[in-house]
């Protein structure tokens, strides 16, 4: 089970979608609070949160989030994964302080998404990783690299979703 706080409701569908299809169950949050609760009421394998959610944003949950699990002394706590439109090196460096497993780049690539999927279940979500690229300014070269290998993006397949309902 796996919880989904994304505030873009073609981008939650999306990211939902691509869950599903890995047989994972997912809840879902639409703003900070609700994510919070969510977070702190139930145990999930994996916890993603845009970290520019409107209100308690991504960055503040996810703070909370960890405080909470290490008041209650997790054995085992559930790896968080911020998702960022763009972030810089100081955000980023932020996001590990305060003990963020991963950042994904959106828009997510349905490769990046099973990378992070394979190395939570390899155990190595502990370990600080970002899975589309470590050098940002080379975001849009490796985004080019991995169309090229045939993998879309999340905004090609949400354009491609809406389009296709459209037109039936």
């Amino acid at each position: 089970r796996i919880l989904l706080a994304e505030d873009d409701m073609k981008t939650r569908f999306l990211i939902e979608l691509m869950l599903h299809f890995h047989k994972f169950q997912v809840d879902l949050a639409e703003e900070g609070k609700a994510a919070l609760n969510l977070a702190c009421n139930n145990r999930y394998y994996a916890i993603l949160i845009d970290l520019s959610l409107q209100g308690l944003n991504g960055i503040e949950v996810c703070n909370l989030i960890k405080q909470y699990q290490t008041q209650q002394n997790f054995s085992n706590p559930s790896p968080i994964i911020g998702l960022a439109e763009n972030i810089q090196k100081l955000e980023l460096d932020n996001c590990f302080e305060i003990g963020i497993d991963a950042v994904l780049i959106k828009p997510l690539s349905s490769q990046s998404l099973d990378n992070l999927l394979i190395s939570i279940d390899k155990k190595l979500s502990r370990e600080r990783f970002i899975t589309d690229s470590i050098d940002l300014n080379n975001y849009t070269d490796s985004m080019k690299k991995s169309k090229s290998m045939g993998f879309k993006t999340l905004k090609q397949n949400t354009d491609e979703y809406y389009k296709n309902k459209r037109s039936s």
